[in-house]
């Protein structure tokens, strides 16, 4: 049965996701930081628009893809410009990076409507007149976006499976977890494209995505997973999950055997043992890595 935890995680992947902005006011400064959505790794950072910090006011810039570009342009194919044309034209098309912005854009969409709420409550509540400026700034900015996510009919947002799958087959960071992440009915709709999921989600665990290794630690067995890979996972999923702040240095002297982590049959071989938990290892190692990179 799918567990209520995956059907969460890709609400709390858009949670962050979905503004394209972070807010950061140091203490003590007049500075306020814009950047660009974070990304889970390197791959999904080439689909995202790049990330701007400014450390002053009249610095601040921000690029919406639903305004056309003020540079030159070939008349004779202009890119799609308003959000509803980036999503169609991805979808016509079979190019897994502008399907991942497309679903960036619907995440964005999603949530615009309590970010502005939030950021005007912030520009309010700001007593600097520096930062307030900056705040006032972004409501601008994000009403701007709010008027292009009016382009997106619930048609459009109803593809997005369709764009999940385009991106997925693509390889794109972020889209096997994402499609994945749905309904057991439309993921299981499509064998293929959930065995393209597997096998994906399987790589960005590897590669230290900790979203990927718990969600693998979770439905490992219901992926179909080999005893030693599910076993695997799942006592990498319990670490993270009980030791997150924990460094690097101190991994073997906190990290319990995958026999304990991951409830593997006591007569299972010793040699089977030591391969999973030298397993475990690397994916710890990989996700604590991966953590620490900007």
């Amino acid at each position: 049965m799918k567990l209520n935890w995956i059907a969460g995680l890709t609400l709390s992947i858009t949670s962050v996701l979905v503004s394209g902005y972070l807010l950061s006011t140091p203490n003590g400064g007049d500075a306020i930081k814009l950047a660009g959505a974070p990304a889970m790794d390197s791959s999904e950072k080439a689909a995202e628009p790049a990330s701007e910090s400014m450390s002053s006011t009249s610095a601040l810039s921000v690029v919406d893809p639903g305004i056309p570009s003020t540079g030159p342009t070939h008349q004779s194919n202009p890119p799609p410009t308003s959000y509803s044309q980036q999503i169609e034209a991805a979808l016509e098309g079979n190019d897994g990076h502008a399907a991942m912005k497309a679903i960036y854009l619907l995440e964005r969409c999603d949530g615009i409507d309590g970010l502005t709420e939030r950021t005007f409550q912030q520009r309010d509540r700001e007593p600097n007149p520096k930062r307030r400026a900056a705040f006032a700034f972004l409501v601008e900015d994000f009403l701007r976006q709010q008027r292009s996510c009016q382009s997106i009919s619930a048609m459009h947002q109803s593809r997005r499976n369709d764009l999940l799958k385009i991106a997925n087959a693509g390889g794109i960071q972020g889209a096997a977890l994402r499609y994945l992440g749905q309904s057991a009915e439309i993921v299981d709709a499509d064998p293929e494209a959930k065995g393209i999921a597997v096998r994906n989600i399987q790589a960005e665990a590897r590669a230290g995505n900790g979203n990927a290794i718990i969600m693998l630690g979770i439905e490992g067995e219901s992926y179909k997973l080999p005893p030693e890979s599910r076993w695997a996972f799942t006592a990498a999923a319990t670490w993270i999950q009980r030791n997150e702040g924990v460094g690097i240095a101190e991994i073997d002297e906190m990290m319990l055997t995958a026999l304990q982590l991951a409830a593997m049959p006591p007569d299972t071989p010793e040699e089977v043992v030591q391969r999973v938990n030298a397993t475990v290892k690397q994916l710890v190692d990989a996700y604590l890595a991966n953590r620490k990179k900007p």
